[in-house]
């Protein structure tokens, strides 16, 4: 039986500084003490999004203020602090996420939190990604 998705938004990516294919989205985070804009890639295998912590300083948040979670990887286990944060995607979608801070991870992630409220295709040979916002 066939399905059909109709999406929103079109966003064609590039390669990083690496020469690496990244799925990037230009994302904006906000709390009630400030904001920031900056961008996130796309990780289907992560289990929630995770943000580098020097972004805290412009939410107006302490990192240890938030909730401790282990978070499993491939090479070795580290300590993620969760707030509570307004994610805001295209200029004009909310999205409320427990986002974890680290201060020693290198690009920031959207994971299956981000991915259970939107509808996500990729077509890697056209570096392009699709979106339909879906609650």
């Amino acid at each position: 039986m066939p399905y059909t998705i109709e999406f929103e938004e079109l966003v064609n990516y590039s390669y990083d500084a690496y020469g690496v294919k990244r799925p990037l989205l230009a994302v904006r985070l906000d709390s009630a003490n400030g904001g920031i804009d900056t961008s996130a890639t796309l990780d289907t295998g992560a289990t929630f999004s995770i943000f580098k912590a020097e972004y805290l300083f412009s939410l107006g948040l302490n990192l240890l203020d938030g909730v401790p979670e282990e978070v499993t990887s491939i090479i070795t286990p580290f300590r993620v602090y969760k707030h509570e944060i307004k994610l805001r995607i295209f200029d004009k979608y909310d999205l409320h996420l427990a986002i974890g801070f680290n201060d020693s991870i290198k690009r920031n992630l959207l994971g299956r939190d981000f991915f259970n409220s939107v509808h996500f295709g990729i077509r890697e040979n056209s570096m392009q990604t699709f979106f339909k916002l879906e609650p």
